[in-house]
């Protein structure tokens, strides 16, 4: 069951995904900037929405990608010990 809150997010990521898959870099570069805004990198929950934006940002910004999987990796190697 979803909350309201975390609709949006799913929708963009659908979205996100199809446009990658089909070519459309520039629709997708949209929908990743509103998927990163309503996504925070310190929560675990939210790294499978800023995967999407990562593959995105690959393509697109390589250097926005590599500083979002910088931020990422940083939450991530505190998690295991």
């Amino acid at each position: 069951m979803l909350k309201c809150h975390e609709v949006p997010r799913n929708v963009w990521l659908l979205y996100l995904q199809q446009a990658l898959d089909l070519g459309q870099r520039s629709k997708a570069e949209s929908l990743a900037e509103s998927l990163s805004a309503a996504s925070a990198p310190e929560d675990p929950g939210d790294w499978g929405y800023l995967g999407a934006v990562l593959r995105c940002w690959a393509f697109i910004a390589p250097d926005r990608g590599a500083g979002l999987l910088q931020r990422c990796l940083s939450y991530g190697i505190r998690l295991w010990d």
